[in-house]
C-alpha cells in the first residue's frame, strides 16, 4: 500500500559537539531508478463469455451441438419447432415468385407497345406503364413480407454470435422454452482477461505506454496487456479498476487463479529512503560533517514496501538509507552524505 504524508519545512538545530548516537550512513544506489513492481492476485476469465437466450417461446425441436464442442461464428446450436414459421416463409417465397412473374409480364407488355411506336394507342401505353409501376410495388411488398417471414423463421434458429466453445446447453430436446430464457452458454477462451484493483497512487504513475504487465501462473510468466485506462471504483477514487488481458496459454482454462505483475516507472522524488529512517511524526533527521543536526519535515512520502519516495530533503543528498535498528527508539541519526 502506498501512503501519503504531508509536511512543510526543514529546520536546523544547534550543532552537537559530542554526539554518541550511532550513525546510519546514507549511500548512493542505482535502485532509485528501478521500476516499481506491484503484484496482485487475480482470476482469469474468458474475454467473451455470453449466454444466448431465445427471442420467442417454443419447443426445442433439434439440438445440433454438444457441450464442449468448438464452433465457428454463425453455427446452428438449437432449433425450435418452426413448422408454422417454415410454412409462412414458403408462402412468402411463393408470393415473391408470383410478384416477379407479374412484373416480368408487365415489362414485356410495355416493351412490346414501345416497339410499335406511333402504331400503339396512347391509352394502351399509359396503361402498360401503370401496370409496370403497380407490379414493381407488388414485388417490393412481397419481398418485405418475405424478409419478415425469414426473420420470424430465424428466431427459431439459435446460432453462435462468435466462434467459441459451447460449454453448456440448458434445455433438452422436446422441452418447452419461454421467450428470453437462456438456451446455451458460449465461451471464447482464445483470450483471457482479469480486473485488478490498484491504488490511486499507482493510477497516477501508470500509463499504457510506460507500464508493463505480465501474468504468473504455476511458476510460468506470460506477457499481458492493459486494455483500457483505469476506472474509478465505488470507493470514490481510493482504488481503481484496471482491465488486463492475454492470449490464453495452453492448458490454462478460464477461472484459473494467477498473479498480475505490474511494472511502473518510479515516481519523481528527491530521495528513496528506508521506512525505518522516518519517525512516527514523519520526520527525517540528518547530521552534517560539522555536527549540525537537521530535522526534515518531509513534504511528500510515498510508501512502497519498506521504502519511501520522499520530497522536501536537500537535493544534493544520496538516495538510499541503510537504517539502524535503534532508529525508532530515537537512538540513531541518519547521516546524509553529499552526492558528489
Amino acid at each position: 500500500m502506498w501512503i501519503f504524508l504531508l509536511a512543510c519545512q526543514a529546520e536546523q538545530t544547534e550543532a552537537l559537539k559530542i554526539d554518541t548516537r550511532p550513525r546510519v550512513q546514507l549511500t548512493h544506489s542505482q535502485n532509485a531508478d528501478q521500476p516499481i513492481i506491484q503484484q496482485y492476485s487475480c482470476t482469469l476469465e474468458a474475454q467473451a463469455d455470453v449466454v444466448v437466450s431465445t427471442l420467442i417461446s417454443g419447443r426445442i425441436q433439434t439440438i445440433h451441438a454438444i457441450e464442449g464442442e468448438v464452433l465457428s461464428q454463425g453455427s446452428l446450436v438449437l432449433s425450435l419447432d418452426s413448422e408454422q414459421a417454415s410454412a409462412q416463409r414458403a408462402l412468402a417465397e411463393a408470393g415473391v415468385a408470383d410478384a416477379q412473374a407479374v412484373l416480368d409480364g408487365a415489362q414485356n407488355n410495355l416493351e412490346r407497345l414501345q416497339a410499335l411506336g406511333s402504331n400503339s394507342a396512347e391509352v394502351e401505353l399509359e396503361r402498360a406503364q401503370t401496370g409496370v409501376v403497380r407490379a414493381e410495388a407488388g414485388l417490393a411488398a412481397a419481398k418485405a413480407q418475405l424478409r419478415l417471414a425469414i426473420t420470424q423463421f430465424n428466431e427459431h434458429q439459435l446460432k453462435t454470435p462468435f466462434g467459441g466453445e459451447v460449454v453448456e446447453i440448458f434445455p433438452q430436446k422436446g422441452s418447452l422454452i419461454g421467450s428470453g430464457q437462456p438456451a446455451f452458454r458460449l465461451v471464447n477462451a482464445e483470450r483471457l482477461e482479469s480486473t485488478i484493483g490498484i491504488s490511486a497512487t499507482d493510477r497516477r504513475a501508470l500509463t499504457k505506454d510506460s507500464a508493463t504487465v505480465s501474468i504468473q501462473i504455476d511458476g510460468n510468466q506470460y506477457p499481458a496487456q492493459i486494455d483500457s485506462a483505469p476506472t474509478a471504483s465505488s470507493t470514490g477514487g481510493l482504488s481503481w479498476h484496471l482491465n488486463l488481458s492475454l492470449t490464453r496459454p495452453e492448458h490454462v482454462l478460464p477461472g484459473a487463479s494467477a498473479k498480475a505483475v505490474l511494472s511502473m516507472p518510479p515516481p519523481k522524488a528527491d530521495a528513496l529512503v528506508h521506512i525505518d529512517a522516518l519517525d512516527l511524526n514523519g520526520q527525517l533527521m540528518s547530521v552534517d560533517a560539522e555536527g549540525i543536526i537537521t530535522t526534515h519535515l518531509i513534504e511528500t512520502v510515498i510508501e512502497h514496501g519498506e521504502w519511501l519516495y520522499v520530497n522536501g530533503i536537500p537535493a544534493d543528498t544520496s538516495l538510499i538509507v541503510h537504517p539502524n535498528s535503534d532508529w525508532r527508539s530515537g537512538q540513531a541519526v541518519v547521516v546524509l552524505e553529499t552526492d558528489q
